[in-house]
């Protein structure tokens, strides 16, 4: 199981370049949440709070825009 958890975290790291903010708003901030829950579930909180901070700070650029 912490294996396909890792690959998981690979993966969306890697589709996070291709789904950027820019092109794919929306697919982009899912990804995002994947990754970082697929983090919390690995153990690795610090590396899931910083891309929970990441979700913050796109949601309020949304919403001031």
């Amino acid at each position: 199981k912490a294996e396909n958890i890792e690959s998981a975290i690979h993966y969306y790291t890697q589709a996070l370049t291709v789904r950027t903010q820019e092109a794919f708003p929306e697919n982009h901030v899912d990804t995002l949440m994947n990754k970082g829950i697929a983090l919390t579930t690995a153990g690795r909180l610090h590396e899931a709070l910083e891309d929970l901070r990441r979700l913050g700070s796109l949601y309020v650029l949304r919403v001031h825009n």
